[in-house]
């Protein structure tokens, strides 16, 4: 047999390819995309009217087991997909994101979109030192070592941690807060759906700092919590409220005056 080729990024990668990919890499991978549009674009860009590609994403977000039905080939399935997606995107860029249709599936609220404040470009010698380089090398590699479960038919499950009994009262308090804010009269609608799924971001995010803390760790700690919540609320939370309505405030094309023509018919 050929050997596997082990992959930890991708780039422009079809959903096809990636199946296959993770079906090698049961890790997961991320994918990396120089521009976001041209990733969001590619979604389905080879199938008639772009197939189930954005369905498989949807369920690869909520770590749904993902099939993809090969003409040529055997069907691939990956049991638990790990997939992360980075990139940036201009802001001018965003009407380009078909955000109508991506507010009706839920697919754009699945995205942490951030745009931080511009700082002035000015020269620096300023580099990362040697010590934090290899400290950052130390902990990837101590994460990149951790096993799964072995399985009797050969598959690997991931292992699962839960929370400290003093992180859960924490994450259940805020977590009560949260989905109360959107109940109030001067909420606005625009940035509901991305704040119903900043509840799965927010626990994603204790694991990510509970890992780097203690790659060993068997629970997620109330620090490690406490700091997830910090992030939602006073980074993430903000960047939504500004960013989505310029999103949704794009031209108008003749197709949407038509079709506002037609829908107030």
């Amino acid at each position: 047999p050929p050997p596997i080729y082990r992959r930890t990024i991708v780039t422009d990668v079809t959903l096809e390819a990636l199946a296959q990919i993770l079906n090698e890499n049961p890790r997961g991978v991320a994918v990396v995309s120089d521009e976001l549009t041209g990733w969001f674009k590619g979604i389905g860009q080879y199938k008639k009217k772009g197939g189930p590609d954005k369905k498989h994403w949807l369920s690869i977000w909520s770590h749904q087991g993902l099939t993809v039905d090969r003409l040529t080939r055997s069907p691939v399935h990956v049991p638990h997909p790990f997939v992360s997606v980075t990139g940036s995107i201009q802001p001018g860029a965003l009407k380009d994101l078909d955000p109508e249709e991506g507010m009706r599936d839920g697919f754009l609220h699945r995205i942490l979109f951030v745009e931080p404040h511009p700082v002035p470009i000015r020269y620096t010698d300023t580099v990362i030192g040697e010590e934090d380089a290899n400290d950052v090398g130390r902990l990837f590699s101590q994460l990149y070592a951790l096993e799964g479960i072995p399985q009797h038919d050969d598959t690997v499950i991931p292992h699962v941690l839960k929370f400290t009994d003093d992180a859960k009262a924490e994450w259940i308090s805020w977590y009560n807060q949260h989905c109360a804010e959107p109940q109030k009269d001067d909420f606005p609608n625009i940035v509901k759906g991305p704040w119903a799924k900043l509840r799965g971001y927010s626990v994603s995010l204790s694991l990510i700092l509970a890992l780097t803390e203690d790659p060993e760790v068997h629970e997620v700690s109330k620090r490690a919590t406490l700091g997830a919540i910090t992030l939602v609320d006073e980074y993430f939370k903000p960047h939504l409220r500004r960013l989505y309505p310029r999103i949704l405030n794009r031209e108008k094309t003749p197709f949407d005056l038509c079709r506002a023509a037609i829908m107030k018919a």
